[in-house]
C-alpha cells in the first residue's frame, strides 16, 4: 500500500476524514412543529370566537354575508365578509381585513402594501350610508365598555 507525505495511507486518510466530519440530523418539517393539543369542548360550553372580525358578527353589529367594498387610487374592490368572520377576496380567504386589503391593493395596482383593513374597507351600514369597517369595530369596543387608543389600533 501507498503512504503519503504523512505517513498514512489513503484508507487510514478516508476514515480520519469521515470521523471528523459531524453527523447532523435535519429536523424534517413535520419535526419541527409542536405537537398540537387536542382540545375537546366541554358539553355547554359556548363556541369561542377568535378575531374581531368574527367577534363584530356573533355581537350582532353585521350580519354576515357583508359586502365590503373600497376604491383604491383609480380602482375598486369588493369582498365578502364571510358568517366565520373570513374574507373571501379574489376567491381566496383572507383571515384578516388587512391581508385582504393589501390584496385589494395589489389587485388594483399590482402591488401588495401594508394596509389598515379597518379603514381601507367600507360597508352599508342600515342607514345606507358607505362606511369603513372600522365603525363596526368602534361598535363593538362599545358593546364590550373597551377603550381604543388611537385609528389604527388592533389591526
Amino acid at each position: 500500500m501507498s503512504q503519503d507525505v504523512a505517513g498514512r495511507t489513503p484508507k487510514e486518510i478516508a476514515e480520519s476524514i469521515r470521523r471528523l466530519v459531524p453527523h447532523m440530523t435535519i429536523p424534517t418539517p413535520d419535526l419541527m412543529q409542536k405537537p398540537r393539543r387536542e382540545r375537546r369542548a366541554e358539553p355547554g360550553a359556548r363556541r369561542v370566537v377568535k378575531g374581531e372580525l368574527a367577534a363584530i358578527l356573533a355581537a350582532g353589529i353585521l350580519q354576515a354575508p357583508v359586502t365590503l367594498r373600497s376604491r383604491y387610487k383609480d380602482g375598486h374592490v369588493e369582498a365578502v365578509l364571510q358568517a366565520d368572520g373570513q374574507i373571501l377576496f379574489d376567491g381566496t380567504l383572507y383571515g384578516s381585513c388587512s391581508a385582504a386589503g393589501a390584496m385589494g391593493k395589489k389587485k388594483v395596482d399590482g402591488t401588495a402594501k401594508a394596509t389598515n383593513g379597518w379603514v381601507f374597507w367600507t360597508y352599508r351600514d342600515a342607514s345606507g350610508r358607505e362606511v369603513p369597517l372600522a365603525e363596526a369595530r368602534e361598535a363593538l369596543v362599545g358593546k364590550r365598555g373597551e377603550r381604543r387608543e388611537g385609528a389604527d389600533a388592533g389591526t
